[in-house]
Protein backbone atom coordinates (compact mmCIF):
# COMPACT_ATOMS: atom_id res chain seq x y z
CA UNK A 1 0.00 0.00 0.00
CA UNK A 2 1.15 3.48 -0.86
CA UNK A 3 1.98 5.74 1.83
CA UNK A 4 3.23 8.94 1.96
CA UNK A 5 7.10 9.67 2.89
CA UNK A 6 5.84 12.60 4.96
CA UNK A 7 2.73 14.04 5.76
CA UNK A 8 3.41 17.11 3.22
CA UNK A 9 2.17 14.59 0.33
CA UNK A 10 -1.21 14.07 2.32
CA UNK A 11 -4.00 14.34 -0.51
CA UNK A 12 -7.44 15.59 1.00
CA UNK A 13 -10.12 13.54 0.31
CA UNK A 14 -12.71 15.84 -1.26
CA UNK A 15 -15.75 15.09 0.16
CA UNK A 16 -14.53 13.77 3.53
CA UNK A 17 -13.05 16.39 4.99
CA UNK A 18 -14.75 18.10 7.33
CA UNK A 19 -13.56 22.07 8.32
CA UNK A 20 -14.39 21.73 11.94
CA UNK A 21 -12.90 18.04 12.83
CA UNK A 22 -10.60 17.45 15.14
CA UNK A 23 -8.71 14.05 13.81
CA UNK A 24 -6.86 13.37 10.54
CA UNK A 25 -7.28 9.71 9.28
CA UNK A 26 -4.37 8.41 7.32
CA UNK A 27 -4.95 5.32 4.80
CA UNK A 28 -2.23 5.22 2.17
CA UNK A 29 -1.98 9.04 0.59
CA UNK A 30 -5.55 9.91 1.45
CA UNK A 31 -6.30 11.83 4.34
CA UNK A 32 -10.17 12.20 5.78
CA UNK A 33 -10.50 14.90 8.58
CA UNK A 34 -13.87 13.94 10.46
CA UNK A 35 -14.82 13.99 14.14
CA UNK A 36 -13.49 11.70 16.93
CA UNK A 37 -16.53 11.99 18.86
CA UNK A 38 -18.82 10.72 15.71
CA UNK A 39 -16.41 7.84 15.36
CA UNK A 40 -16.65 6.83 18.59
CA UNK A 41 -20.44 7.29 19.00
CA UNK A 42 -20.95 5.06 16.26
CA UNK A 43 -17.72 2.71 15.89
CA UNK A 44 -16.64 0.37 19.38
CA UNK A 45 -13.07 0.00 16.71
CA UNK A 46 -12.64 3.83 17.34
CA UNK A 47 -13.93 4.31 20.69
CA UNK A 48 -11.38 1.95 21.89
CA UNK A 49 -9.05 3.37 19.84
CA UNK A 50 -9.32 7.01 21.08
CA UNK A 51 -9.49 5.80 24.87
CA UNK A 52 -6.49 4.30 25.10
CA UNK A 53 -4.43 6.45 22.31
CA UNK A 54 -3.83 9.53 25.27
CA UNK A 55 -3.63 12.92 24.49
CA UNK A 56 -0.04 12.88 22.86
CA UNK A 57 -0.48 12.28 18.73
CA UNK A 58 3.05 11.35 17.79
CA UNK A 59 1.82 13.10 14.06
CA UNK A 60 -0.34 16.30 13.82
CA UNK A 61 -1.30 17.55 10.42
CA UNK A 62 -2.81 20.89 10.21
CA UNK A 63 -2.39 20.76 14.24
CA UNK A 64 -4.97 18.37 14.05
CA UNK A 65 -3.95 14.35 15.66
CA UNK A 66 -3.16 12.17 13.23
CA UNK A 67 -4.37 8.09 12.94
CA UNK A 68 -2.38 5.80 10.52
CA UNK A 69 -4.90 3.27 9.66
CA UNK A 70 -3.96 0.17 7.50
CA UNK A 71 -7.03 0.29 5.91
CA UNK A 72 -7.53 0.96 1.78
CA UNK A 73 -7.98 4.55 1.29
CA UNK A 74 -11.32 3.23 -1.18
CA UNK A 75 -12.88 1.23 2.02
CA UNK A 76 -12.32 3.74 4.61
CA UNK A 77 -13.93 6.49 2.33
CA UNK A 78 -16.66 3.93 1.68
CA UNK A 79 -16.82 3.77 5.47
CA UNK A 80 -16.99 7.31 6.50
CA UNK A 81 -19.61 7.95 3.80
CA UNK A 82 -21.97 5.44 5.14
CA UNK A 83 -21.21 6.39 9.21
CA UNK A 84 -21.76 10.15 8.25
CA UNK A 85 -24.33 9.89 5.59
CA UNK A 86 -26.10 6.74 6.10
CA UNK A 87 -26.18 3.67 3.11
CA UNK A 88 -27.33 4.35 0.28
Amino acid sequence: MDTPDSLDELEKHPELWWDDGNVVLVAGKKGFKAHRSVLSRKSAIFNDMFAVSGQSPQDTFECIPVVHLADDPEELAYFLDAMYNGLK
